[in-house]
């Protein structure tokens, strides 16, 4: 026996299109806000409504408590957040850790200034073994250390642009057409947008067989609003002794230096906490001040920029577990 068709049921608004009756208790039903009924209308205004795909609509009447507890964006600055207090402990923890990895590549730091010594063909006097000696550098290790840099540049920055590209899986006309045109905006987009990629490339090539280590930040900078690629010397990034490569070490510090008023950019941007920092001379630095005798420069008095420590780092913090 075949069961008569089943009407289907009718939403709210066709129901109350098809019964006039029902249309006029719509119109007079008076829907409070719950500022109103607690004499207090004009907190109202405070109340965030978004409307949703199925035609419903999601009220969040304390905004202000999600924006507090960081949960209206993924990428908030968790800083501006936290107590001062644990804040100051957290900085203390990392400064120790700094210090102590810093410590244990002491012998490398020496070994490293020696190179940099025999590297350059700084003219020096000496009064021994007699007046007026003056001692010769051969110039094998600049030789070696500039042969190295121009073929490694020509392998890695050829005219055509350093980016390949590779399909995965079945080749078609439209992956390799998509191929190609992602390989010419990625070549663009770093040999013409990203100015600083060569020369930073160059240098970065060049001290690479005299560090042994040499490394290349990219990130987008908040400042400049787009991609950025920087050089990063090895004695200005410093991990654990017993970290065998970046992904699996506990923590990567950088040590950034830049003037005061970028870093104030930065900060308005929303990168950096806004608080009070003073710039001041960069400190003490052996393979700074090795540099800086061998090109024949050295900071004058005016010379004053931001120097901080950038740590990456894994950390549970209290009320963040998980996050």
């Amino acid at each position: 026996m075949a069961l008569p068709p089943r009407n289907p049921v009718a939403s709210l608004v066709e129901r109350q299109n098809d019964n006039p009756d029902l249309v006029g208790v719509m119109d007079d039903l008076d829907i409070e806000m719950p500022g109103a009924v607690m004499g207090r209308a004009d907190l109202a205004d405070g109340i965030d409504i978004e409307e949703i795909e199925d035609g419903g609509v999601i009220v969040d009447f304390d905004p202000e408590m999600a924006r507090m507890a960081g949960e209206e964006d993924h990428t908030a600055n968790l800083a501006d957040f936290m107590d001062d207090g644990e804040l100051g402990m957290l900085a203390s923890d990392l400064m120790a850790q700094y210090e102590s990895a810093r410590a244990s590549r002491m012998d490398w730091e020496d070994e490293y200034n020696k190179g940099l010594v025999l590297l350059s063909r700084k003219y020096e006097e000496s009064t021994q073994p007699f007046r007026g000696a003056t001692g010769v550098t051969h110039p094998m290790l600049a030789e070696a250390a500039t042969q190295f840099q121009a073929q490694a540049f020509n392998e890695l920055l050829p005219p055509e642009g350093p980016v390949r590209t590779q399909i995965m899986g079945e080749r078609t006309p439209e992956k390799e057409a998509q191929s190609g045109r992602v390989k010419e905006f990625i070549n663009y987009y770093i040999t013409n947008v990203m100015e600083e990629f060569t020369p930073e490339m160059d240098q970065m090539l060049f001290y690479l067989p005299l560090a042994g280590s040499t490394f290349k930040k990219t990130y987008f900078d908040a400042a400049m609003r787009r991609a950025v690629s920087k050089f990063v010397p090895a004695e200005n990034l410093v991990v654990p002794y017993d970290a065998a490569d970046l992904e699996t070490s506990p923590f990567v510090a950088q040590v950034v230096r830049m003037p005061w008023n970028n870093m104030r950019k930065l900060q308005l941007e929303g990168f950096y906490r806004d608080v009070v920092v003073h710039p001041s001379q960069a400190p003490a630095d052996d393979t700074m001040d090795t540099i800086d005798d061998i090109d024949g420069v050295k900071p004058s008095n005016i010379d004053y920029d931001v120097t901080l420590l950038e740590f990456h780092v894994d950390l549970e913090l209290a009320g963040y577990e998980g996050g």
